[in-house]
């Protein structure tokens, strides 16, 4: 993913998304931007884990 392994919980969380459709909307519309996102919430929150968590409860 173009997140260099950052962030590889969203993969995680996308493989475990109940349905295969649910799955390719998250892949679809989600990981062309997670790089992005991700930045913006590292720089509310400051940290790795508080970033990842902000990013799963958005999502």
């Amino acid at each position: 993913m173009g997140g260099g392994g950052t962030l590889d919980f969203l993969v995680k969380f996308a493989e475990n998304l109940s349905d295969r459709e649910s799955q390719d909307k998250f892949e679809k519309y989600l990981l062309p931007h997670a790089a992005v996102i991700y930045r913006a919430a590292f720089r509310l929150c400051k940290t790795n884990h508080g970033a990842e968590d902000l990013l799963q409860e958005a999502y």
